[in-house]
Formats: structure tokens, C-alpha cells, sequence
């Protein structure tokens, strides 16, 4: 499994919805864990009804660039710590596996 790094992060000035992961993975990497914005608390999480696992989507950006879309899909290793609505604070905004991080 590979390393995931964040590249990025910005505060939140308390106008955003925001879930904390203790656990996630992204693209099968290590579990890393972060406070990410959402856009909806009500329906950012799901469960793939095959497999069992359980997903978050996410506003971040993969790598470097900011050709693609802003929303990932997260697994969701272990319960979620926390959702907040109007969270006042450090958000990751952009992550990449760690030997593409520099």
C-alpha cells in the first residue's frame, strides 16, 4: 500500500460542513486521517450494499493539478470521529501519495 501525503490545507472561517476521519483510505493506500469540507453532512457518506464498505465523498484535490473535479470518494476505515456545521478550522484540500508529494 502506498503512503498518502497531505499537499494541502486551508482554514474554514466557520461557514463550511466538515467530517473529521481518523481513518480513510484513498485508492487502496494506507489509512490516513483528516478534517475534510463536504457539501451536504446528510448525504456525503454511503455503503456499497456489495461489499460492505463505507465511503465519504469529499471536496479535495488529488496531486498537483486542479484539472479534475474537487470531490473524492474516501473509504471509511473506522467510525467517524465527528461532523460539524460551521466548522471553524484546518480543512485538507489536496493530498497525493508521498513519492509524488514533491
Amino acid at each position: 500500500m502506498r503512503k498518502i501525503v497531505i499537499l494541502e490545507t486551508e482554514c474554514s472561517s466557520g461557514d463550511c460542513e466538515a467530517l473529521h476521519i481518523e481513518s480513510a483510505r484513498y485508492q487502496d493506500s494506507e489509512p490516513f486521517s483528516g478534517t475534510f469540507r463536504v457539501f451536504d453532512l446528510n448525504d456525503c457518506c454511503l455503503v456499497d450494499t456489495d461489499t460492505g464498505k463505507r465511503y465519504a465523498d469529499v471536496f479535495c484535490h488529488w496531486g498537483h493539478g486542479c484539472e479534475e473535479d474537487e470531490m473524492l470518494r474516501l473509504e471509511i476505515c473506522d467510525p467517524i470521529e465527528f461532523g460539524t456545521m460551521g466548522w471553524d478550522g484546518e480543512v485538507v484540500i489536496r493530498i497525493a501519495f508521498e513519492d509524488e508529494g514533491s
